[in-house]
Order: structure tokens, then sequence, then C-alpha cells
């Protein structure tokens, strides 16, 4: 009885959904990190995580700059590798340089980490550099990222300090679509922000980014917005903290829904309710967790309920729905091992958190289970071999699959936003499914189609080829779970693409 009452609630509540158009926003399917590829650097080398493919694929990547604390790339909306870079310059899905690719970040710190063509270190200034699709630009990406410059400020004396934010365009039309940097290293401020902790979140008009940056030995936060005018500098908050030069060292975070964001410093973690219309911060909570920590990192589950906070020598859960949350404080682990410690993480596109070291080691770590509480989130240590050293080296991603906040007061694009255009018939049956799913499509289109099965949470599952002209596909559903998934077909020559959502039950 009950699985006929799931499957009358499935049918009723997909069925207004059914032609619904659900783009893949997979910009953040392929990392990359680790270091060159030098053959006198053994193992030297790169990785490459593939999001695409389920459970997701790590394998060796023959890329030719080393990537360290600067770190940053992305692929096209479908999961296609697009670029990389190490903040000295951008390579392409090819491990090309960029026409006009190098020479990113000019000044003391390149001078000393990106000699010998872009390749001794790679820049180290940490989150210093995101990569974003350009607003309204079809093939374009923006490139924001920081420059660091040796100066003295008063009371401080001479230390290395940021001193622009700047932004680099690229264009992947151009080149017979390998790329070319067509604007590079335009100032957007100039003035001592911290030197790293670049995050972004989505505008809740679905369309923008918002930025923030603090500016060092103050109580100021940056407020800048990406939009299909450029990068601009919209407004300066003051907070009720002084913000440090130690502060740098921390990793900044946006959780998965928008509505938080996090910023580790020298001795706590910052923790600020975030209005995505207006991009202010509010509300501070500050959880002290030592009286120096020189290697932290943050992430948040990807139901926005658990943050994840390491320090090196700890990883702590925090539950951000409790009334106390520095009182939810949950120690999740220590290190096995002192080398193989907890350091910076990122979210993947596959719901695990991935956590890195802060030292060179093939390893990794992963939270298996991140929206589960305490010791069931499953950490999972060093339980990833890479194929290559890496050192420090985690792509800086924001979360692409956050939309508009419909209701919202600046929810104001929804009616402008034209709809994609469908690619044509399709239809899946049976439906409910049990182990297989036939899968019938008409288009008229000519070139290689691709169909992708996903999951509610958006992750891909499965993705596979087809023949326009052949118009079925049978695909085993006997190793999925009982729930609801989504067929979509489409084709990135034309970006048409049309879904259905089905359920599996046994």
């Amino acid at each position: 009885m009950l699985k006929y009452a799931f499957i009358l609630f499935a049918c009723c509540f997909l069925s207004p959904l059914a032609a619904q158009i659900t783009p893949p926003n997979c910009y953040d399917c392929k990392w990359v990190l680790g270091y060159d590829s030098n053959e006198l650097d053994v193992p030297g080398g790169g990785a490459i995580f593939d999001f695409n493919i389920q459970p997701t694929q790590i394998s060796f990547f023959n890329k030719k700059i080393h990537i360290d604390f600067t770190s940053a790339c992305t692929s096209d909306r479908y999961g296609n590798l697009q670029m990389y870079s190490n903040g000295c310059a951008v390579y392409g899905k090819d491990n090309i340089k960029l026409e006009n690719g190098g020479g990113l970040n000019p000044g003391v710190w390149y001078n000393g980490y990106c000699t010998g063509d872009e390749n001794i270190n790679g820049y180290i200034a940490r989150q210093g550099m995101i990569i974003l699709p350009f607003p309204d630009r079809p093939d374009q990406y923006c490139i924001i990222h920081k420059t660091i410059d040796s100066i003295t400020l008063p009371d401080y004396g001479l230390g290395e300090h940021c001193r622009r934010l700047n932004s680099t365009v690229v264009d992947m039309s151009l080149n017979n679509g390998k790329g070319k940097v067509t604007q590079k290293n335009t100032i957007i401020t100039q003035d001592t922000i911290s030197y790293g902790q670049l995050m972004a979140c989505r505008h809740a008009n679905g369309r923008d980014w918002w930025l923030l940056s603090a500016k060092i030995l103050s109580d100021k936060f940056y407020r800048y917005l990406l939009s299909p005018e450029g990068v601009a500098l919209v407004g300066i908050q003051t907070v009720d903290s002084l913000m440090t030069r130690e502060d740098d060292i921390g990793q900044a975070v946006y959780s998965p829904d928008g509505t938080k964001y996090i910023r580790n410093r020298y001795d706590g973690v910052d923790i600020y309710d975030f209005d995505r219309c207006s991009g202010i911060i509010s509300n501070h909570r500050f959880i002290r967790l030592g009286t120096q920590i020189s290697s932290s990192g943050s992430s948040v589950s990807p139901n926005s309920r658990f943050l994840y906070v390491s320090t090196g020598s700890k990883l702590y859960q925090f539950d951000l729905e409790a009334a106390n949350i520095e009182s939810s404080k949950t120690l999740i682990a220590t290190p096995d091992n002192p080398e193989s410690n907890f350091y910076q993480q990122l979210l993947g596109a596959d719901g695990k958190i991935y956590i890195i070291p802060a030292a060179t080691i093939e390893l990794m770590h992963t939270i298996e289970s991140p929206n589960l509480k305490g010791d069931s989130c499953n950490l999972q240590q060093n339980n990833i071999s890479l194929p290559c050293y890496n050192a420090f080296s985690l792509p800086n991603m924001p979360n692409f699959r956050l939309g508009r906040l419909v209701g919202s007061s600046c929810d104001t694009l929804a009616t402008a936003i034209a709809e994609v255009e469908q690619l044509g018939e399709l239809r899946v049956q049976p439906n409910p499914a049990t182990d297989l799913l036939h899968i019938a499509y008409h288009t008229e289109n000519t070139t290689a189609l691709t169909v992708a099965i996903s999951d509610y949470t958006g992750k891909k599952i499965q993705t596979l080829s087809l023949d326009p002209a052949s118009g079925s596909l049978d695909i085993n559903t006997s190793a999925l779970p009982n729930g609801l998934y989504l067929c979509t077909l489409y084709d990135s020559a034309t970006h048409r693409q049309q879904s259905v959502k089905f359920v599996v039950m046994r």
C-alpha cells in the first residue's frame, strides 16, 4: 500500500513539471589540481576529478603548470572542462596556455612565484582567484583575482598585502573554441584588502554574483557585484568585528542555500546571515577555536545545516540551525596521520565534502554523508590516493546550482529570462521504473546527442552519447536506489534540451 501511495504522490507531484527545462549547471564537474607534469619532477603531474561520472573518477592529468594555494578552474554548464589557472596564467582544456593568457597579477609575487613560464610554484594567495560564467554573455567567463605586493602599513610595518582586486575576461568562442583572454588585469579596487578568501554567491535574481572582501586592519567589507556590465563595487559595509592581517590564512564560504556567510579567522570562525538581494551580512556570531590556527578551512553540508571547520589538528561540526551554534560544536576527528591533517574543504558535485591536508602529499579525505549529524557524517580519512603529489591545491568554486530566490523583492528577472528552446520530444517508460528504463526521443537534430540521468539534487549519475537517428535507448536502472530522477536530452552545440522526471520504485 505504501508503494502505491508513493507512486501516486510522485505522479501527481511530477505531472506539472514534466516539461520543465532544468539546466545542468555543471560548471564545477571537473576539478584540476596538483603539481606540474615536468618529467624531472618525479612523481609530479596533476589530477583531474570528473564528477560527470559516478562514482567520481579521479585520474592523472598531464598539465604543464604547478598549482599551489591559488587554484581555479571551470567547466561549461554541461561539465566539459574549459580552463584552469594557478594565478599566474590561464590554460585551456587542451593544456595549452590561452592566447594572451599569461602575465596575470604582475608585481612582486608574480616575479617570485610565476617565473619559468609561470611554472615554478604558482601564485600563493589562498582563495585568491575564482572563475565565474559571465552573466548574459554566452561562452564568456570572468576571472576575479587578487594581486599581492610588499608594502608598509602604519602600525604593522613591511609585509605582503593585497593591493588590487582585478578582473580578467575569457571568451571561449574564439580561436575555434580554444578560447582567448580578451581583457586582463583590469583593476576593480586598489586598497589593502585580504589577500585571499575570495568567494561568490548567486544574487537572488538568479543571474548575477555577489563577492565580499575584507579590508584588513579595519571593520570594513567591500561588496562587489558581477552583472552583465562587469564587476563593480556597490558598497562598503561596516561590521562589528576588527579584521586583522592574520585572518587571511582562513577560508571563506557561503552555505549552499546562500543564507550564511562564513569566514575562518586566525583564532576561530565568523558566521553571518547573508542577504542575497542586497549582499549585506548581519547577525554576527564568532566562535573561538584556539589561540592561533595556522591551517583552517570550512564547508557547509548540501542541506545547508551543518558547518564543518578544520583547524589542522581537528575537524569540527556545528549545527547552523541550533539556537546556540557554538554549543552544538562536535569534534568529528583528529588526523590519523600528522602529515595528512585537515586543511581547506570543498563541497563536490557528488554531495561529498573533500578535504586536503596542509602538506605535500598524495592523500585526501572525504566526508561521505555531510547532511548527517555527528559521527554519522562518515568522515573517511586518507581514502583518496591521488595520482600525483598535491600541496594546498583545491579549486575555489561557488555553488553554481543555486537559483533565483522565488518571491523575493529582487526576483525581477524571471519573466525576462528566455526559456531554453526545447530539443524535441522525449518520453520514458515504464514510469515508475524497476530495472530497465526505455527512453524514446524524436528530434530534427543531425549532430550527436547526449542523455544524462541525474538524481533529485542535480547530481549526474550517468551520461551517454546518442545516435539522433536511433530514436530510442534502454538504460539499466537496477543499481539506482528508489527515488526521483531526471532524464535530460541535450545538444551542447545548440544548447537545446528537453527533460522528463521519472521514479524508480521496486
